[in-house]
Protein backbone atom coordinates (compact mmCIF):
# COMPACT_ATOMS: atom_id res chain seq x y z
CA UNK A 1 0.00 0.00 0.00
CA UNK A 2 1.14 3.53 -0.96
CA UNK A 3 -0.32 6.61 0.04
CA UNK A 4 1.27 10.40 -0.70
CA UNK A 5 3.59 12.19 1.14
CA UNK A 6 1.25 13.70 4.36
CA UNK A 7 2.49 17.05 5.78
CA UNK A 8 1.46 17.54 9.52
CA UNK A 9 3.15 20.76 10.23
CA UNK A 10 6.76 22.92 12.12
CA UNK A 11 9.44 20.63 12.40
CA UNK A 12 12.09 21.68 14.92
CA UNK A 13 15.96 20.06 14.49
CA UNK A 14 16.04 18.83 18.08
CA UNK A 15 12.51 17.00 18.34
CA UNK A 16 10.04 16.20 15.80
CA UNK A 17 6.56 16.19 17.51
CA UNK A 18 3.12 15.87 15.82
CA UNK A 19 2.09 18.79 13.91
CA UNK A 20 6.27 20.04 13.29
CA UNK A 21 5.94 21.64 9.30
CA UNK A 22 8.14 18.94 7.01
CA UNK A 23 7.13 15.80 8.85
CA UNK A 24 5.48 13.55 6.40
CA UNK A 25 4.23 10.16 6.22
CA UNK A 26 5.92 7.98 3.61
CA UNK A 27 4.77 4.35 3.04
CA UNK A 28 8.21 2.19 4.41
CA UNK A 29 7.30 -0.61 2.14
CA UNK A 30 9.98 -0.10 -0.25
CA UNK A 31 12.49 0.21 2.48
CA UNK A 32 11.14 -3.12 3.64
CA UNK A 33 11.54 -4.65 0.69
CA UNK A 34 15.39 -3.66 0.68
CA UNK A 35 16.36 -4.54 3.99
CA UNK A 36 13.92 -7.86 3.71
CA UNK A 37 16.44 -8.48 0.29
CA UNK A 38 19.83 -7.58 2.05
CA UNK A 39 18.62 -10.31 5.16
CA UNK A 40 17.63 -12.62 2.48
CA UNK A 41 21.35 -12.61 0.88
CA UNK A 42 22.45 -12.67 4.73
CA UNK A 43 20.87 -15.87 5.19
CA UNK A 44 22.33 -17.31 1.65
CA UNK A 45 25.66 -16.30 3.01
CA UNK A 46 25.20 -17.88 6.36
CA UNK A 47 24.84 -21.43 4.37
CA UNK A 48 27.62 -20.88 2.61
CA UNK A 49 29.10 -20.13 5.74
CA UNK A 50 28.09 -23.53 6.89
CA UNK A 51 28.57 -25.94 4.39
CA UNK A 52 32.35 -24.33 4.61
CA UNK A 53 32.49 -25.27 8.50
CA UNK A 54 30.68 -28.68 7.51
CA UNK A 55 34.10 -29.20 5.42
CA UNK A 56 36.20 -27.98 8.06
CA UNK A 57 34.84 -30.13 10.80
CA UNK A 58 35.06 -32.87 8.12
CA UNK A 59 38.74 -31.95 8.23
CA UNK A 60 39.49 -31.34 12.00
CA UNK A 61 37.94 -35.03 12.24
CA UNK A 62 40.25 -36.62 9.73
CA UNK A 63 43.39 -34.70 11.77
CA UNK A 64 42.36 -35.84 15.40
CA UNK A 65 41.66 -39.53 14.22
CA UNK A 66 45.14 -39.12 12.44
CA UNK A 67 44.07 -39.59 9.23
CA UNK A 68 46.67 -37.86 6.34
CA UNK A 69 44.88 -34.96 5.14
CA UNK A 70 46.82 -33.02 1.96
CA UNK A 71 48.08 -29.61 2.17
CA UNK A 72 46.03 -28.45 -0.51
CA UNK A 73 42.57 -29.54 0.74
CA UNK A 74 43.53 -27.67 3.70
CA UNK A 75 44.48 -24.01 1.49
CA UNK A 76 41.63 -24.80 -0.57
CA UNK A 77 39.41 -24.70 2.17
CA UNK A 78 41.49 -21.60 3.81
CA UNK A 79 41.20 -19.94 0.28
CA UNK A 80 37.47 -20.98 -0.03
CA UNK A 81 36.58 -19.40 3.65
CA UNK A 82 38.64 -16.27 2.75
CA UNK A 83 36.58 -15.37 -0.12
CA UNK A 84 33.28 -16.05 2.40
CA UNK A 85 34.30 -13.77 5.00
CA UNK A 86 34.55 -11.02 2.77
CA UNK A 87 31.14 -11.69 0.99
CA UNK A 88 30.15 -12.03 4.57
CA UNK A 89 31.28 -8.74 5.34
CA UNK A 90 30.05 -7.10 2.28
CA UNK A 91 26.70 -8.48 2.59
CA UNK A 92 26.64 -7.44 6.63
CA UNK A 93 27.11 -4.02 5.72
CA UNK A 94 24.35 -4.03 3.26
CA UNK A 95 22.12 -5.04 5.89
CA UNK A 96 23.20 -2.61 8.23
CA UNK A 97 22.56 0.27 5.77
CA UNK A 98 18.89 -1.01 4.53
CA UNK A 99 17.75 -2.03 8.04
CA UNK A 100 18.94 1.42 9.30
CA UNK A 101 17.59 3.05 6.57
CA UNK A 102 13.92 1.79 7.34
CA UNK A 103 14.52 2.52 10.86
CA UNK A 104 15.01 6.09 10.20
CA UNK A 105 11.80 6.22 7.20
CA UNK A 106 9.46 4.56 10.39
CA UNK A 107 10.89 6.55 13.31
CA UNK A 108 10.14 9.47 10.66
CA UNK A 109 6.79 8.06 10.06
CA UNK A 110 5.56 7.41 13.97
CA UNK A 111 5.74 11.27 14.21
CA UNK A 112 3.77 12.26 11.29
CA UNK A 113 1.33 9.64 12.28
CA UNK A 114 0.69 11.60 15.67
CA UNK A 115 3.01 9.61 17.95
CA UNK A 116 4.97 11.70 20.53
CA UNK A 117 8.62 10.00 20.33
CA UNK A 118 11.72 10.73 23.14
CA UNK A 119 13.85 10.35 20.42
CA UNK A 120 14.37 11.69 17.35
CA UNK A 121 14.68 9.26 14.12
CA UNK A 122 18.36 10.40 13.78
CA UNK A 123 18.68 9.19 17.37
CA UNK A 124 17.22 5.79 16.75
CA UNK A 125 19.66 5.10 13.83
CA UNK A 126 22.38 6.40 15.73
CA UNK A 127 22.47 4.31 18.58
CA UNK A 128 23.28 1.46 17.11
CA UNK A 129 26.70 2.70 16.73
CA UNK A 130 27.06 3.73 20.55
CA UNK A 131 29.14 1.31 22.26
CA UNK A 132 26.92 0.02 25.63
CA UNK A 133 24.25 2.14 24.75
CA UNK A 134 23.51 0.19 21.42
CA UNK A 135 22.54 -2.90 23.91
CA UNK A 136 19.37 -1.41 24.67
CA UNK A 137 18.64 2.09 23.21
CA UNK A 138 17.87 1.22 19.95
CA UNK A 139 15.21 -1.43 20.97
CA UNK A 140 13.82 1.08 23.19
CA UNK A 141 13.36 3.61 20.13
CA UNK A 142 11.86 0.88 18.01
CA UNK A 143 9.44 -0.11 21.02
CA UNK A 144 8.20 3.66 20.74
CA UNK A 145 7.84 3.77 17.29
CA UNK A 146 5.87 0.34 17.35
CA UNK A 147 3.59 1.96 19.90
CA UNK A 148 2.97 5.02 18.10
CA UNK A 149 2.16 2.93 15.44
CA UNK A 150 -0.85 1.20 16.34
CA UNK A 151 -3.68 1.01 13.51
CA UNK A 152 -6.01 2.43 15.58
CA UNK A 153 -5.70 6.18 15.47
CA UNK A 154 -7.90 7.25 18.11
CA UNK A 155 -4.61 6.46 20.17
CA UNK A 156 -1.07 8.62 19.56
CA UNK A 157 0.51 6.03 22.10
CA UNK A 158 -0.94 2.74 22.38
CA UNK A 159 1.17 0.33 24.20
CA UNK A 160 0.83 -3.14 23.03
CA UNK A 161 2.49 -6.55 22.54
CA UNK A 162 6.25 -6.83 22.47
CA UNK A 163 6.86 -10.06 22.00
CA UNK A 164 8.01 -10.24 18.44
CA UNK A 165 10.50 -6.69 18.98
CA UNK A 166 11.91 -8.44 22.11
CA UNK A 167 12.55 -11.53 20.77
CA UNK A 168 14.29 -10.14 17.55
CA UNK A 169 16.51 -7.70 19.83
CA UNK A 170 17.14 -11.10 22.24
CA UNK A 171 18.26 -13.16 19.23
CA UNK A 172 19.93 -10.26 18.08
CA UNK A 173 22.16 -9.95 20.99
CA UNK A 174 22.94 -13.67 21.58
CA UNK A 175 24.07 -13.44 18.10
CA UNK A 176 26.19 -11.12 18.74
CA UNK A 177 27.33 -12.02 21.18
CA UNK A 178 28.41 -15.49 19.89
CA UNK A 179 29.80 -13.95 16.88
CA UNK A 180 32.19 -11.77 19.40
CA UNK A 181 33.06 -15.16 21.32
CA UNK A 182 33.86 -17.12 17.94
CA UNK A 183 36.08 -13.88 17.00
CA UNK A 184 38.14 -13.79 20.29
CA UNK A 185 39.19 -17.24 20.19
CA UNK A 186 42.83 -17.57 18.85
CA UNK A 187 43.94 -20.12 16.47
CA UNK A 188 43.47 -23.60 17.54
CA UNK A 189 46.49 -25.48 18.28
CA UNK A 190 44.93 -28.93 18.02
CA UNK A 191 42.48 -30.75 15.66
CA UNK A 192 40.20 -31.27 18.63
CA UNK A 193 40.73 -27.47 19.42
CA UNK A 194 39.87 -26.84 15.82
CA UNK A 195 36.69 -28.84 15.89
CA UNK A 196 35.54 -27.13 19.30
CA UNK A 197 35.70 -23.88 17.48
CA UNK A 198 33.87 -25.33 14.44
CA UNK A 199 31.42 -26.16 16.64
CA UNK A 200 30.86 -22.49 17.61
CA UNK A 201 30.75 -21.62 14.29
CA UNK A 202 27.70 -23.42 13.72
CA UNK A 203 26.21 -21.93 17.14
CA UNK A 204 27.37 -18.36 15.88
CA UNK A 205 25.39 -18.96 12.52
CA UNK A 206 22.25 -20.94 14.06
CA UNK A 207 21.94 -17.50 16.01
CA UNK A 208 22.37 -15.38 13.18
CA UNK A 209 20.07 -16.63 10.63
CA UNK A 210 17.49 -16.83 13.75
CA UNK A 211 17.91 -13.16 14.04
CA UNK A 212 17.51 -12.36 10.46
CA UNK A 213 14.84 -14.53 10.09
CA UNK A 214 13.08 -12.28 13.38
CA UNK A 215 14.53 -9.51 11.97
CA UNK A 216 12.26 -9.76 8.54
CA UNK A 217 9.38 -10.52 10.30
CA UNK A 218 9.79 -7.40 12.63
CA UNK A 219 10.21 -5.08 9.44
CA UNK A 220 7.04 -6.45 7.71
CA UNK A 221 4.53 -6.12 11.18
CA UNK A 222 5.60 -2.61 11.34
CA UNK A 223 5.76 -1.72 7.81
CA UNK A 224 1.40 -2.99 8.03
CA UNK A 225 1.25 -1.11 10.78
CA UNK A 226 2.03 1.86 9.58
CA UNK A 227 0.11 1.58 6.45
CA UNK A 228 -2.80 0.63 8.45
CA UNK A 229 -2.53 3.30 10.54
CA UNK A 230 -2.40 5.54 7.47
CA UNK A 231 -4.88 4.40 5.63
CA UNK A 232 -7.09 4.96 9.05
CA UNK A 233 -6.37 8.51 9.35
CA UNK A 234 -6.37 9.55 5.95
CA UNK A 235 -9.34 6.73 4.38
CA UNK A 236 -10.22 9.74 1.60
CA UNK A 237 -6.00 9.16 0.38
CA UNK A 238 -5.81 7.28 -2.94
CA UNK A 239 -4.17 3.25 -1.93
CA UNK A 240 -2.22 1.48 -5.06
Amino acid sequence: MSLPPHPVGPSSPDHLAPGDVGVMYRSPRARAKLATAALVLDLAALTVVGLLLWDSLSIARALAAGEEVSEASIDLLQQRASQSDIISFLVLLGCALMFCLWTYRVARNAVALGGQLSVSPGSAVGYYFIPIINWWMPYTALAQVWDASDPDPRAATRRGSHALLLGWWLAWLVSYGVDLTVLGRGAPESADEWANQIALGFLSIGADAIAAVLAIAVIWKLTRRQEERAAAMWPSARVA
